[in-house]
């Protein structure tokens, strides 16, 4: 996976276009939690290989839609706002990513796990889309990168993945 800093900084282009057709993508969301203090929550987005231009588009996407949903935003994303969401909050909430490469094999069973442990809660809450008791991934997991890994926030991870089939954005 080429992602990096220096990638997206030299491809403002075409990040902000990304930003600019967020809404055009199918993205499947599923976000859930469990209504208590220090209790997991889990975000997982997904959308087809077939709807992106490569890597970055596809992690752009992901990650926007993602904060879209974080800030309940409602308006439309327009060049100002794509600007305004270029500049503040890809420029300043990623500085601290480190797009570090992980085991493909680790990937999948992490986000596995994580799913396994939403799915056998009894006071699940979704926001968004629902885990079924069969929950899995579109085909093996073949590259993958952790955006980053917070250990003092009871080990917060954020991994966006390439799949066989599909692009992913994992957030627990």
């Amino acid at each position: 996976m080429n992602i990096s800093h220096k990638v997206i900084k030299e491809r403002k282009r075409e990040v902000i276009e990304a930003i600019l057709d967020v809404k055009q993508k199918e993205v499947q969301r599923i976000r859930a939690r469990i209504p208590r203090e220090y209790a997991p929550e889990f975000c997982f987005y997904r959308a087809s290989k077939k709807q992106f231009h490569d890597e970055l588009d596809a992690y752009i996407t992901l990650w926007v839609q993602m904060l879209y949903d974080d800030e309940e935003w409602t308006y439309k994303i327009d060049g100002e706002v794509a600007n305004g969401i270029y500049t503040y909050w890809i420029q300043n909430e990623m500085k601290d990513y480190t797009f570090q490469r992980l085991d493909a094999k680790e990937v999948e069973e992490y986000i596995l796990g994580g799913a396994a442990v939403m799915i056998r809660s009894k006071n699940i809450e979704y926001e968004y889309g629902r885990l079924s008791p069969s929950f899995k991934l579109n085909g093996p997991i073949v590259s993958s990168l952790e955006l980053r890994h917070v250990k003092s926030w009871a080990g917060y991870r954020e991994i966006f993945f390439k799949s066989e089939q599909e692009y992913g954005l994992f957030v627990e």
